[in-house]
């Protein structure tokens, strides 16, 4: 009876140890994919990150074009404003150059 009990025992020493290091071995495969997640998704915050930067240098890039392109509609339109005024002041000449020639004659 002795002999049986330090026999089971021993199994169930064995048995802990066995227990004990299939855990440890769980842990440790847990740890390393809760780092390469970790890993992961650093990488593609980073990933994100610089996509983000990327599309904001595109729009202000599109912005800048826009901005240039309404500066030179404005000188555009201004410059067809000023030679519209020219034209005007011209008529403006012409009728009283003609009005002053009627009351010559």
């Amino acid at each position: 009876l002795k002999a049986k009990d330090d026999s089971h025992a021993v199994a169930a020493v064995a048995k802990d140890a066995s227990h004990e290091t299939a855990v440890e071995s769980l842990k440790a495969e847990l740890k390393a994919k809760d780092d390469s997640h970790a890993v992961a998704a650093v990488a593609k915050d980073a990933s994100h990150e610089t996509a983000v930067e990327s599309l904001k240098a595109e729009l202000k890039a599109k912005d800048d074009s826009h901005a240039a392109d309404v500066e030179s509609l404005k000188a555009e339109l201004k410059a067809k404003d000023d030679l519209h005024a020219s034209a005007v002041a011209k008529v403006g000449s012409h009728a009283t150059a003609a009005e002053s020639l009627k009351a010559e004659l």
